[in-house]
């Protein structure tokens, strides 16, 4: 896989993080997923932490 290909990979796994955040948050109204929004925004850090690493943007 290339560099480029393994960013395309991290900013999808990235997005997928975001889009899975903002959908806990809505059912957060109706059960307590505290522990899910974490481990969402721990993938956004880890995703973001990886591409800042690799040479291609």
């Amino acid at each position: 896989m290339s560099k480029k290909d393994f960013c395309k990979s991290i900013k999808i796994c990235r997005k997928e993080a975001k889009e899975s955040r903002v959908w806990l948050n809505g059912l957060k109204e109706v059960v307590d997923f505290d522990f899910l929004m974490q481990e969402a925004t721990e993938f956004i850090y880890i995703f973001t932490s990886i591409l800042s690493k690799t040479d291609v943007k």
